[in-house]
């Protein structure tokens, strides 16, 4: 059984849950919404721009 990293969790109280950063969930949501959608929108904003759309 793989024991949890300690930057990433910590164990709170004696029932062992772990407390999960704001760096877990802006991950998780990057991930679960598609990565590849913020880089997209970046490279069509960025073509936008360049051709003064």
């Amino acid at each position: 059984m793989a024991l949890p990293s300690a930057p990433t969790s910590s164990v709170v109280g004696r029932y062992g849950r772990r407390r999960q950063s704001c760096w877990d969930h802006f991950w998780m949501f990057m991930f679960t919404t598609g990565i590849g959608n913020v880089f997209y929108a970046m490279h069509v904003s960025r073509w936008d721009r360049d051709r003064c759309l």
